[in-house]
């Protein structure tokens, strides 16, 4: 069934039908709220208010526009409002590593290098490069999502790479020590 067949159906009071939209975006906003909170509680916590709010809200929903974008544009407003709430400071997880093969390892240093790297981003460079990368939203959805220009996002993401890049060339993690 299509997303806007969904949308009119659940409107039209057959409510049990939006379950086929929390399967279809429950994982994207999971993702984005942790991308934000770097809590997995938390994070589940706000996909969830995220997902609660668009249901009650649907009814002002434009069908004109992409479900997933406005979704998701509520769920990084309640994390980002939730982190300023909490006055949450990211850690970096310590990561043990038991005997690995050679490509184990290497796909493993390569995992660290960008994990490393996504720390130092700021939030909204963080969420954009998610968005992009792990999200596979285009420019124009991320523009919506993050309320700022298609440009801005473009310049964020420039900067971003850059800075992981940086990140990564400067710094590689060593595996032996």
């Amino acid at each position: 069934m299509e997303e806007i067949q969904i949308i009119e159906r659940v409107r039209a009071g057959h409510t049990e039908e939006f379950g086929r939209l929390v399967d279809r975006y429950s994982k994207m906003c999971y993702s984005i709220a942790y991308r934000v909170c770097q809590d997995i509680d938390e994070a589940q916590d706000i996909a969830q208010d995220g997902l609660i709010a668009a249901f009650e809200h649907i009814g002002s929903f434009r069908l004109d526009s992409k479900f997933s974008t406005w979704l998701y544009r509520i769920v990084l407003n309640k994390a980002l409002a939730s982190k300023k709430k909490s006055n949450f400071f990211e850690e970096v997880e310590n990561i043990s590593i038991i005997e690995q093969d050679s490509e184990e390892e290497f796909h493993f240093q390569q995992a660290l290098d960008i994990k490393r790297a996504l720390i130092i981003l700021n939030e909204k460079e963080r969420i954009i490069i998610d968005l992009y990368y792990y999200q596979d939203q285009s420019i124009k959805e991320i523009a919506a999502i993050c309320d700022i220009s298609e440009a801005n996002v473009k310049v964020i993401m420039h900067r971003a790479r850059k800075k992981m890049s940086e990140t990564i060339i400067s710094k590689p993690v060593n595996l032996s020590s």
